[in-house]
C-alpha cells in the first residue's frame, strides 16, 4: 500500500473492507485537481472603510450593495489531470461505476449564501479538454 492509501485505510478502516478502500483510493487518485479563481467587477464594489472578513474555507468576504449590478468571473483550470480515462471522442470520463457506458466529466459552479443556505446561481460548465 502507498502512504496515502494507508492514511485512507486508517480513516475508513472501521467502515469499509480492504477491497472497498482500495477502490475508493483508486477513484480519488484519478480525480483531477481543479484550481478555481474569481474576480468581481462593479461600479461600487468596495466601501471606503473596507476591511476583509474571513469566511469558511479560507475565503474573504467582499461587501457589495444590494441595489447595484456586479459581474462575477469564475475561472476553472486543471492543475493536474490525474489518470482519468479518456474516450476516442475526447474529454475526460467521470467515475460512474453504476452506469453501463462511459460518462463525460461535467462540472457545476454553485453560488449561494452560506448563512441562510440560499441558492443564488448554478451554472453548468463544459468538460475540460
Amino acid at each position: 500500500y502507498s502512504d496515502r492509501e494507508d492514511q485512507l485505510r486508517k480513516q475508513l478502516g472501521g467502515e469499509f473492507q480492504d477491497r472497498a478502500i482500495s477502490q475508493i483510493h483508486k477513484a480519488i487518485r484519478h480525480m483531477p485537481l481543479i484550481r478555481v479563481s474569481h474576480s468581481i467587477k462593479g461600479s461600487e464594489l468596495l466601501d471606503k472603510n473596507f476591511s476583509p472578513r474571513p469566511a469558511p474555507g479560507g475565503a474573504v468576504w467582499i461587501p457589495v450593495h444590494a441595489d447595484k449590478e456586479y459581474s462575477i468571473e469564475v475561472k476553472l483550470s486543471l492543475s493536474r489531470t490525474g489518470k482519468s480515462t479518456t474516450h476516442q471522442k475526447g474529454g475526460r470520463k467521470a467515475h460512474a461505476p453504476r452506469f453501463n457506458k462511459p460518462v463525460d466529466e461535467t462540472w457545476w459552479i454553485v453560488m449561494g449564501e452560506i448563512d441562510t443556505g440560499e441558492l443564488i446561481a448554478m451554472k453548468r460548465c463544459g468538460p475540460f479538454r
